[in-house]
Parts: structure tokens; C-alpha cells; sequence
């Protein structure tokens, strides 16, 4: 990395709720399955969700579901903690709500937190296996998330949903990837409610995304972002095997290295399309569909932001010892350190030189008193955002490869457009125990054989 950047900044700006609607080709999905019996339904929204992005959650679901109820997450409080916030009313349709379906699709289309849609179709999942295996190295490579230090999963609940009378619903959708994001690690909890006010025949159907996006075009810009993705998990890898070499020592390294197991177990699990979960109905459908977007380099920069493996290797620590070169108090280090010792090697270089310990925190290498350095070891550490520097990246090829056109040269030839194209890869899950919707297993499965005799033809 070249020093240099204009755009370069020590600061990890958090991400932005950017979200990928759903198709509309996975709302007939749905809804095949729950039909004729889908006047009674609820949609369950995430708790992280601003309130603008309830308000187009119900709006989709308002073109497709008249009769719908609305309900977002809530986190659970502690034993003994502060209480969590009020519980949202539930949503009641709008004069914006009651539009017509064309008129909803059209706002949703310009509406600035979700990009530009160009395309939907429905297609078999195709992972990659060089994906898979980096996904499992580092899943390999860092500890097991049951440790004294790391805490309970996050817990949630939907006051509304669990306040409703047993089998009073015939659908029920899990929208926004909210199962992924915060149902998982309490799923059995979650679908027993949910199967609690569930009809004899009703449908629970999950929503979502994988979060691993994949930039189709230009050419140099998926290279450039298959390469980050890679870089990511192998800074995972590597970060699980210092752990292991030092011990964890430090409980703020510790707890990092879970979160990231954690992080990259929810990752493997939308993948896949949540296939490592066990669901106790007698039908589970999956179905996959791909939505391509035409989004500018700070989008896709911010849908990778979203993914939280970024923030644990790259972040900054909240309590850390200073470095042995006395960067100051400051968290944020800084790229011209006063003079002493180290001094000479760091200038105003976008590398700093930290000493590698033994022992310590895996990730970042703070000196701590008990650990003793390793002789004529130094690790170069870059405090520029990988993220950043990658937005500026695109940001110049681009500059370079449209510095022949002017913005009215642009519109005019049609190259107004979002320059990068980016694929999305959505699932719908639905489950019921309705026999007709249930799929064979494998190959083997009894079928339905019709054999004509010569005279039965005659």
C-alpha cells in the first residue's frame, strides 16, 4: 500500500444500514407455498432497522400481504440490567401504504438506502470453493466460541408476536435477514414461538441474504474485491493462530477472537442459506435468487463495511496499553509519533513498526509489561482502513478510465450509471407441515409410476 492517500483516514467510520431488498420473484416464492391460507400474517423485522427502513419493510409487504402485521425485534434485557427500549406499536398502514403496488415499487426503486435494482432471476446456488475452504480455514484457526470471557449470544424478542394467542396466524415472515443477523444464536427459541401461534397448516417463511457480495463487473474491480475477501479471512486465519501461540492472554484479545468466530459462523450460515440449521418441520423448501446492482466504489464499500471481520482486525482496541514508541493517550495513533526510540524507522510512512510479542493481544501487537519481545521481530502494521484505500483504488481507475468524458458527455452517451455492477444472492426458506409441500430427499424417493400395457394403447 502506497503512502500517499488523500483519502486515507485513521478514523474506521462505522457502516451505514445498507440493505438489499428482496425480489419481488421471492415474494412469489413465498407466497406459492402459503397459499390459499395467508390472510392471518405477520412480519417480523429486524431490531436493527432504522425506523425508515420499517417503514419500507412494510410497505413491500403491503404490496403483497394487505392484511399484514408489523413487528420489529427487540433486545432482551439482562437479569438485573437496565430495561430495554419500549416496544414499537404495531404497524398500521399509511396513506403512502395504501398505494398501489406500481407506485410502491417505483418509490422503493429511488429510495437512496437501497441501490439501483437492475435485474432478478431465479437461480441454483453456486458457491465457490475457494470461498468455502478460506471460510473454513479460519473457522479452523480460531477458538471455540464457549470460553469464561465471551458472552451469551444476543438475545431477542417480539413483545407483539409473543403477546398473540396460540394458533392465530396462518404466515409468518422472518424479513431482512433478521433470522441470520439476530435469531440464530437462539433459534430453537424463535421458532418454537413462532410454531406456537402458528396454525395447524400455517407457514413460517425466512428472508435473506448472503452478505458475501460478489462484484461482477468492471473486471479489475471484482479481482479487487475477491482479493479483500481473501485478505479478510487470511488476516482471520492468522489472527486465530497467534491467539493460539500467545494464549489469549489479554480478555479484550479473547473476546475478539470469539466475536470473529462468531462473525464468520453467521457468514457460512447465510452462504449456505442457514443449511447448518436444523428446522423441526416436515416441509423445508429453499430457494435461491440473484439480484444484480449498479452501485458507485463508497456503496459497495459500505455493504463491506457491514460485515464486522473488517472492524474486529482492523479496528481500533477500547483498552490497550500505549506502544513502547509513545504514540501518546490517544486511541487514534498517529501517523508522525514524537522522537525516541523507533522514531527514525516510522517517519511519516503509512507503515509503523510495532515489536511482536510472545504473548499478548493476537491482533495488534500492544506492548504489555509481562510479555517479552522476540529478538529482531517486528511486524509493519498499516493504519490506513483497507476499506478506504480501496474506494480510493476504484476511485482513481475510474477517474483514469472516464477522464475523457465530461458529465454531460456522460448522460448524453447513456454512462450516467452506477459504474461497478454487483451480485447479490437472496434465499427464501419456507416451513410447514403441509404434506404437499413437501420435497423428495434424494433420488430414491417413491414416485408416482404409470405403466401402459400394449392393449391399454390399442
Amino acid at each position: 500500500m502506497r503512502k500517499g492517500l488523500p483519502q486515507a483516514s485513521l478514523h474506521f467510520r462505522p457502516p451505514r444500514r445498507l440493505f438489499f431488498a428482496e425480489p419481488s420473484a421471492a415474494w412469489g416464492a413465498l407466497l406459492a407455498d402459503a397459499v390459499p391460507l395467508c390472510g392471518a400474517a405477520a412480519v417480523v423485522c429486524p431490531a436493527r432497522s432504522t425506523p425508515r427502513g420499517v417503514e419500507e419493510m412494510g410497505k413491500r409487504a403491503r404490496a403483497h400481504l394487505p392484511h399484514a402485521r408489523l413487528f420489529q425485534l427487540r433486545a432482551r434485557s439482562p437479569p438485573g440490567g437496565p430495561p430495554g427500549p419500549a416496544p414499537s406499536p404495531p404497524w398500521t398502514p399509511s396513506a403512502s401504504a395504501s398505494a398501489s403496488p406500481s407506485s410502491l415499487s417505483s418509490a422503493l426503486s429511488s429510495s437512496s438506502s437501497c441501490p439501483t435494482s437492475l435485474s432478478s432471476s431465479s437461480s441454483s446456488l453456486s458457491s465457490s470453493s475457494s470461498l468455502a475452504s478460506s471460510l473454513s480455514s479460519a473457522l479452523a484457526a480460531l477458538p471455540a466460541r464457549v470460553s469464561a470471557v465471551t458472552p451469551a449470544p444476543s438475545a431477542y424478542d417480539t413483545p407483539g408476536l409473543d403477546g398473540m394467542p396460540p394458533g392465530s396466524l396462518d404466515l409468518i415472515v422472518f424479513l431482512g435477514n433478521v433470522f441470520g443477523a439476530e435469531m440464530r444464536g437462539d433459534a430453537a427459541w424463535h421458532l418454537s414461538r413462532a410454531y406456537r401461534v402458528l396454525r395447524g397448516d400455517g407457514v413460517l417463511a425466512i428472508v435473506g441474504y448472503s452478505p458475501w457480495l460478489r462484484v461482477v463487473a468492471p473486471g479489475w474491480a471484482a479481482e479487487d474485491a475477491a482479493d479483500y475477501q481473501r485478505e479478510l479471512l487470511a488476516g482471520c486465519e492468522a489472527a486465530g493462530r497467534e491467539g493460539a501461540a500467545g494464549d489469549a492472554a489479554h480478555e479484550e484479545a479473547s473476546f475478539r477472537l470469539h466475536e470473529m468466530r462468531r462473525e464468520l459462523e453467521s457468514l457460512e450460515s447465510a452462504r449456505v442459506g442457514h443449511s447448518d440449521v436444523f428446522f423441526p418441520f416436515r416441509a423445508v423448501r429453499r430457494r435461491w435468487f440473484d439480484s444484480e446492482y449498479a452501485m458507485h466504489p463508497a456503496d459497495v464499500v459500505d455493504a463491506f463495511r457491514t460485515i464486522r471481520l473488517n472492524d474486529l482486525l482492523y479496528g481500533e482496541t477500547t483498552e490497550v496499553e500505549a506502544p513502547p514508541w509513545g504514540v501518546g493517550s490517544s486511541t487514534t495513533p498517529s501517523l508522525n509519533p514524537p522522537s525516541g526510540e523507533g522514531a527514525d524507522s516510522l517517519g511519516d510512512s503509512d507503515f509503523v513498526n510495532l515489536p511482536l510479542h510472545d504473548a499478548g493481544d493476537p491482533l495488534y501487537g500492544f506492548y504489555h509489561p509481562e510479555d517479552q519481545p522476540i529478538l529482531n521481530v517486528r511486524r509493519r502494521r498499516s493504519l490506513i482502513d483497507p476499506l478506504e484505500a480501496l474506494e480510493h483504488c476504484w476511485n482513481v481507475r475510474l477517474a483514469l478510465t472516464d477522464g475523457d468524458f465530461s458529465p454531460h458527455q456522460r448522460r448524453k452517451t447513456g454512462l450516467e450509471m452506477p459504474p461497478l455492477r454487483v451480485q447479490v444472492k437472496h434465499f427464501v426458506i419456507t416451513l410447514s407441515n403441509r404434506s404437499m409441500n413437501e420435497v423428495p430427499q434424494s433420488e430414491d424417493s417413491p414416485r408416482l409410476l404409470l405403466k401402459f400395457s400394449s392393449k391399454s394403447l390399442r
